[in-house]
């Protein structure tokens, strides 16, 4: 039990620093402190809160087949995230486009805003601790 819960501490660290690098309107402030304590509050969000919610609004995951999940999730992100205003801040950034020439696939520069952040880091954070929990 102390050893999964510490794991997920860990995995949860690692992916709000790869949040960071990733995405430049997701900032992390203070120290190495700051963030394991938002680790732990992620952990809890995570994996006691999330379902519950998913349980109460199973009804609408339904009907959108699962589309709804990617909304709850990022609900959970930016509660948890609110509890942890000392240790981050979301901010809304310019993207400045991206091409693939072999394929001609060309993205556009945009304005990308809070929500969109929010929405953005809560993938990523789920994508990562995924990945890490597969490694390990």
């Amino acid at each position: 039990m102390i050893k999964h819960v510490t794991r997920k501490l860990v995995f949860y660290s690692v992916a709000l620093l790869v949040v960071e690098w990733a995405i430049p309107g997701f900032i992390v402030k203070g120290p190495l402190l700051g963030l394991l304590i938002a680790a732990g509050v992620f952990t809890v969000a995570f994996n006691l809160v999330e379902p519950i919610i998913r349980l109460i609004l199973l009804p609408i995951n339904i009907i959108t087949m699962g589309l709804f999940s990617i909304f709850i999730h990022a609900a959970v992100f930016w509660a948890a995230l609110q509890f942890l205003t000392r240790y981050f801040t979301i901010q809304q950034w310019q993207f400045s486009g991206a091409s693939y020439a072999p394929l001609g696939i060309t993205i556009s520069p945009m304005e990308i805003g809070v929500v969109a952040t929010v929405i953005l880091a809560a993938m990523l954070v789920s994508f990562c601790v995924a990945v890490f929990e597969k490694i390990v």
